[in-house]
């Protein structure tokens, strides 16, 4: 394990960083913390999941407290919790981490957590904490293994 400080604007001097001090990897996962996503329950038609992300990608201000950007959105099947990344901040961090090897999950952190506690047992549970970057906190609600709901307080 290891921690550092780091600029999410300069996510190659983490890469670096983390180069040095583990070495690369067979394969990286990233877990994008909720302070770095929107998140809201979105009540769309029954579409397949491909079609509401598109729908969701299409028009993101409509849903998001955007303008003029470009989201990438996470969803799943079986819930109306949307997260939302920014596209350009999300690509650098892609970018930048490909150098400790393939990336080969990328993920809300609310969906890791959710994640790693099924794996020790734990499936219903409400976790707050800290946000990146700001004295505030989030709210994470797992029901039956499952982010039930995740919001910033």
């Amino acid at each position: 394990m290891f921690e550092t400080d780091w600029d999410p604007n300069d996510p190659a001097g983490l890469a670096g960083i983390l180069k040095e001090q583990l070495g690369g990897a067979t394969a990286v996962s990233l877990a994008v913390d909720i302070g770095f996503t929107f998140v809201k329950r979105v009540d769309l038609p029954p579409l397949k999941l491909a079609e509401k992300r598109k729908v969701l990608e299409l028009e993101p201000e409509r849903y998001f407290p955007v303008r003029g950007e470009s989201l990438v959105v996470s969803l799943t099947e079986d819930s109306d919790l949307v997260f939302a990344a920014r596209e350009h901040q999300l690509e650098g961090w892609i970018s930048a981490m490909q150098i400790l090897g393939p990336i080969e999950l990328i993920e809300p952190g609310p969906y890791s957590l959710a994640r790693s506690l099924r794996i020790t047992g734990v499936t219903d549970a409400a976790v707050l904490c800290p946000v990146f970057e700001d004295d505030r906190a989030a709210l994470i609600e797992l029901e039956g293994g499952d982010v039930s709901n995740a919001r910033r307080l």
